[in-house]
């Protein structure tokens, strides 16, 4: 028993150290862009607290997070083709599988075109932008008008400086 053992682990081909040191470079890399993918998170998170209130919509929202749905996209696109090239045989790859994979991948590419779409929509909307540099004392020269508010009994312009995501308020 003991000799069955050893000749399978003689057998068993080892990886070459080559392929180790090019897996640990990958995953390190991998770990990397995840890591930054939690800032850009956090980003958008902060940036839509500034900008969104309790009556945007869905649309709005997923605009605000367009980077980091762009980002989990090319995630999801990545492991994919991780999947198809490194984990899963050719014997694996068919039926509900490929199905899946594929699906996935569908999902993925309409979560980018989402992006093109959310991106394109931002633009349009700071086309009507003011230069404010002479309002605010420089610093910003995009604001976009998001509407008036009463604070007290002065009527003030509600804006975002896109250059650097700071909520202003104009008298």
């Amino acid at each position: 028993m003991e000799q069955a053992i050893e000749n399978a682990l003689e057998s068993t081909p080892q990886p070459d150290r080559s392929d180790v040191v090019k897996q640990t470079i990958k995953w390190v890399v991998y770990t990397l862009l995840i890591i930054n993918f939690v800032f850009y998170i956090l980003e958008d998170w902060n940036r839509a607290q500034h900008i969104l209130t309790p009556e945007s919509g869905l649309l709005k929202w997923s605009q605000e997070f367009a980077t980091s749905i762009d980002e989990a996209a090319w995630f999801f696109l990545l492991f994919m083709f991780e999947l198809e090239t490194y984990v899963l045989d050719d014997k694996a790859w068919k039926g509900w599988v490929a199905h899946t994979v594929r699906g996935i991948r569908i999902v993925c590419y309409l979560m980018l075109a989402h992006t093109v779409f959310a991106m394109t929509d931002t633009l349009v909307d700071l086309q009507p932008t003011v230069q404010v540099d002479r309002l605010v004392g420089g610093g910003c020269d995009r604001v976009a008008d998001l509407g008036n508010d009463t604070i007290g009994d002065q009527n003030v312009l509600r804006v975002v400086c896109h250059c650097c995501m700071n909520n202003r308020r104009l008298p």
